[in-house]
């Protein structure tokens, strides 16, 4: 049987930054973790660590260039980089129209357990790979069925009534990396595409020292919900910090893929286009929920 290898591109990292700074709130001065940050020209993105803190390598230090910043919970905001010369902290406001819901479950609410997403690990004979850039240009591009550079991707899956979220699951079944913080962002699907995140507190998978196997995230005191209007759900992960081994070429997670597959397939997007496209294949993610009904 042939072997399937799909290899998306991780974040590159790197410990000396030419552009950086610090995403602050602006009422609080608390950090503001796990917020993108994108560059129009040439267009590259990153995220804020726990911290609050960015980089971006590679780029020019004496040029003027556009942030687009984007948390979850603030109003967006844009900031050139030559002021970052004068202080690298970015205050960003609170957006209390866009805060989670509230919601009151009636004591006689009806309930029942459900999975949404891939809860299978797939195949070991179709692989997908998360790779940093320069294990990538190693790669001999005839090697691999598809090669994917920087972008986002997760999974469909169908939405059946006002939704509390338990739990996040996540499979890898190999693992070369010293650390990777793996991001989850849920968004609503209308009409094929994603039009809106649904916000809620961050979801992070914290993978250390090769762990391999499945990673459980408890979010039940979380209080995250999809609403019963929602009916298609995109579940989206980015790796947004990592560590290499530095003895290690193949800096790389591995997924067991399902292909082909008709449910739970992968969107994804390419950092440079405006759509999404659809892929005939899944691999293993899901959350674990409890539903509702009165």
């Amino acid at each position: 049987m042939k072997k399937l290898l799909w290899l998306f591109l991780l974040l590159p990292f790197c410990a000396q930054a030419q552009i950086s700074g610090r995403l602050l709130d602006s009422e609080t001065h608390e950090p503001i973790p796990y917020a993108q940050i994108t560059i129009a020209n040439p267009k590259v993105q990153t995220y804020s660590t726990e911290n609050g803190q960015f980089n971006f390598t590679q780029l020019d230090y004496d040029k003027n260039y556009t942030l687009s910043i984007d948390a979850l919970g603030y109003f967006n905001k844009e900031i050139n980089t030559s002021e970052l010369s004068n202080s690298p902290d970015i205050l960003l406001d609170l957006n209390e129209e866009v805060l989670p819901e509230l919601y009151i479950i009636p004591e006689n609410a009806k309930t029942k357990i459900r999975t949404y997403g891939q809860t299978k690990e797939g195949s070991k004979n179709t692989l997908i790979g998360a790779c940093n850039s320069d294990y990538l240009k190693l790669i001999d591009k005839e090697s691999k069925e598809s090669d994917f550079e920087d972008g986002e991707y997760g999974i469909l899956f169908r939405n059946k009534g006002l939704s509390k979220i338990l739990s996040a699951h996540l499979h890898i079944h190999q693992n070369t990396l010293k650390r990777a913080l793996i991001k989850i962002q849920l968004y609503e699907i209308s009409g094929g595409k994603p039009i809106k995140p649904i916000v809620h507190e961050p979801i992070i998978f914290d993978i250390r020292d090769k762990q391999v196997g499945w990673f459980k995230i408890n979010l039940e005191n979380q209080n995250i919900y999809l609403d019963k209007g929602i009916k298609k759900v995109a579940m989206f992960i980015k790796t947004v910090d990592t560590e290499y081994y530095q003895d290690k070429e193949d800096n790389c997670l591995y997924f067991t893929g399902i292909f082909p597959s008709l449910n739970n397939t992968i969107i994804y997007r390419h950092l440079n286009d405006e759509g999404f496209s659809k892929i005939p294949l899944s691999f293993p993610l899901y959350l674990t929920v409890e539903t509702y009904s009165w």
